[in-house]
C-alpha cells in the first residue's frame, strides 16, 4: 500500500508472494494478528513511520523485514 495513514491492518494472511507486507509513506497503522509466511520478502517499509506491529508471525521467507532509514519510530 501507498500513503496508507491510521490504518488497521488484522487478521490477514500472506503466502508465496513476492513481498507479504509492502508500505510506502505510510504512517500511524496498526499491524496485529496477521500470519505472513513463504514469501520472497516477509515485510518491506520505505519511509513509513510511528507504525506499531503486534502479535503477527513472520515466518520461512527469504527475508523477514526490509527497513529502510527513511522509517522511523515503528515498534515491533
Amino acid at each position: 500500500m501507498r500513503l496508507e495513514d491510521r490504518g488497521v491492518i488484522r487478521g490477514n494472511v500472506a503466502r508465496r508472494l513476492r513481498y507479504g507486507l509492502h508500505y510506502m509513506n505510510s504512517d500511524d497503522n496498526v499491524f496485529e494478528d496477521n500470519l505472513i509466511a513463504d514469501n520472497a520478502r516477509g515485510g518491506f517499509l520505505e519511509g513509513s513511520s510511528r507504525n506499531l506491529f503486534r502479535r503477527n508471525v513472520l515466518a520461512q521467507s527469504d527475508i523477514a523485514i526490509v527497513l529502510y532509514g527513511s522509517s522511523s519510530e515503528n515498534r515491533f
